[in-house]
């Protein structure tokens, strides 16, 4: 699904399981053409986890679609269920493209009760 998050244009996945109720959820927000408010904006993201969750230990993870570069990806974990993942992706700043992989920032709630 295709829409809106934070003014960003953004597309939504969502996951169920078949006998549940929602399992993820997560969405890939498309750059704004500008690495500065890219960044600006997975801070402000990250800062308001952290006030929420606590601290989310910023890391630096392999690029999954860039070999050879890093994203910088936080993790919470707000119950034994629930896990929140806020990637940045800085090799995607200036791309304006539909394909995740084009995407600076990518948010996922993941519950694993279902599991």
């Amino acid at each position: 699904m295709e829409g809106y998050f934070e003014g960003y244009p953004a597309v939504f996945n969502f996951s169920f399981h078949k006998k549940k109720l929602l399992k993820s959820k997560s969405v890939s927000l498309q750059s704004s053409g500008d690495p500065r408010k890219d960044k600006t904006l997975y801070e402000l993201l990250m800062q308001g986890y952290n006030r929420q969750f606590g601290n989310g230990r910023e890391t630096a993870v392999p690029n999954t679609w860039a070999s050879g570069r890093i994203m910088m990806r936080n993790i919470w974990t707000p119950d034994r269920y629930t896990t929140i993942t806020l990637t940045y992706n800085p090799e995607a700043t200036k791309r304006i493209a539909a394909s995740p992989q084009n995407r600076p920032i990518h948010l996922v709630y993941r519950y694993s009760k279902w599991d």
